[in-house]
């Protein structure tokens, strides 16, 4: 059981183990969608009081007209055919200038209306957005009149001429507005840093993950339902390293431009190599079996492990095994380790069984018992990796489905995960993980609670 238990701490490491191995990146896509309510929200936020004012009669080919405008009350967002729809409720001022021959009149007047835009949006290399936004329509909340004599007089035809003037460029503010609310650079650095964090994947072992985001992709948005849909893909390298304690990385601001891509999947499917060398698996099965006590013909014989190392030679993985007890010396315990793709187990056959002590009364002792300890490890060695598949699975999905910060989550399942290859090599155990699965970033509540 605890040369089961050893293999399973080796292979519970489901992640990139290099040790001077050439990396291969791996692809990671995360779909992504962003409730329009929280671009209202914060839009409302930051966007209040004065919008626009103009303070001189003499421009804009002397309109001899002043103007102030200002938000009345919250901005109301929607979507419709792949467009958002603001709905901006206005408070306007104007006063207007006349001349007759050289004489000059003003009059004010003050009156509400609500503001329609549409705005077609474009995700950019730097993560900002580009716009094209054009005046849907407008309705009068308040009509304008004017106080002449005592007497209200409707001036909504005259308004309507110098309003419409001057609508592109209240179109513009807005516009540019939300253009500032709708940068997808803080959550694409949030992902990036999240990937970035190391994470300690084996706390009795000291094993940390560190991944190294690359290269990152987008595909166009898409708006539907109130909301922006869209996808980012990220090219990581993944390191583990067996250290006491890891300093996570500082969080950067700045990270590569998008590369666009026309189509990116919702699923990914991860192949994962680890590099296991066998200065590491000794370390690990120093810890797990010196000073344990091992039994033999119904506990007439015991041997304690004050020693043992890992190994490769020609073709097979040694044991080497220093013992006291009924036998003093050094047992070699070599086989071909191999991996059933069905049962999902990992099995040693070709057992050979070796000794080395002084002591020729022992040796022979030794040798009486060699056949049957090669036919228990063979019959009884078998790695179960199914049950260390399952925990690994559950973690992965824990990672996958938490608020990371207030708003912002991450969402996600695991399709499949499986052990496909293992080999011993001259210098190391290698082994490929795969995992097929599907994560979603959503960004809900970030404003709007």
């Amino acid at each position: 059981m605890r040369l089961q238990s050893f293999f399973a701490v080796l292979f519970l490491f489901i992640s990139n183990i290099f040790y001077g191995q050439k990396l291969s990146s791996s692809f990671v896509s995360v779909p992504f969608e962003v409730q329009t309510k929280e671009i209202e929200a914060k839009l409302n936020q930051s966007f209040n009081g004065l919008i626009f004012e103009d303070t001189s009669f003499e421009n804009n080919e002397l309109d001899l007209l002043k103007m102030k405008v200002w938000k009345k009350s919250d901005i109301k967002l929607t979507t419709k055919n792949d467009t958002l729809l603001f709905k901006v409720p206005l408070k306007i001022w104007i006063n207007k200038a006349y001349e007759m021959m050289y004489l000059r009149s003003h009059h004010q007047s003050d009156f509400e209306l609500m503001f329609y835009i549409g705005t077609k949006i474009q995700l950019n290399a730097n993560y900002t957005i580009s716009t094209k936004s054009f005046v849907e329509r407008y309705e009068w909340l308040k009509e304008p009149t004017l106080k002449v004599a005592g007497v209200d007089w409707n001036i909504t035809k005259w308004v309507k001429d110098a309003l419409d003037k001057q609508l592109t460029t209240i179109s513009t503010i807005i516009d540019q507005q939300a253009k500032e609310q709708l940068n997808f650079k803080p959550m694409a650095t949030d992902l990036w840093n999240e990937y970035s964090k190391p994470s300690l994947i084996s706390k009795e072992y000291k094993a940390w993950m560190l991944n190294l985001p690359q290269k990152i992709y987008a595909t166009p948005l898409s708006i539907q339902n109130n909301k922006i849909y869209g996808k980012l893909g990220f090219d990581i390298l993944s390191h583990v390293f067996v250290v006491d304690s890891m300093m996570p990385n500082s969080p950067i601001n700045q990270i590569p431009n998008l590369t666009f891509l026309s189509k990116i999947k919702d699923t990914f499917s991860l192949k994962t190599q680890t590099y296991i060398p066998y200065n590491q698996a000794t370390t690990i099965a120093r810890r797990l079996f010196i000073d344990s006590t091992f039994s033999f013909e119904e506990g007439q014989y015991q041997v304690k492990v004050k020693d043992i190392e890992m190994y490769y030679e020609e073709g097979k993985m040694v044991f080497k095994n220093t013992l006291t007890g009924s036998f003093n010396g050094i047992v070699y315990i070599q086989g071909i380790p191999y991996f059933d793709s069905i049962s999902q187990k990992i099995k040693l056959q070709n057992i050979d069984f070796q000794i080395k002590t002084k002591n020729l009364l022992q040796k022979t002792v030794a040798w009486l018992f060699e056949g049957k300890i090669e036919r228990k490890i063979e019959s009884n060695f078998e790695m179960e990796m199914k049950p260390y598949i399952e925990k690994s699975k559950k973690e992965t999905l824990y990672a996958l489905n938490k608020e990371y910060q207030k708003g912002f989550f991450i969402k996600g399942y695991v399709i499949e995960m499986k052990m496909t290859y293992f080999e011993a090599k001259p210098d190391f155990m290698e082994t490929s993980i795969e995992t097929k699965a599907a994560i979603k970033a959503i960004v809900d509540g970030m404003y709007s609670r």
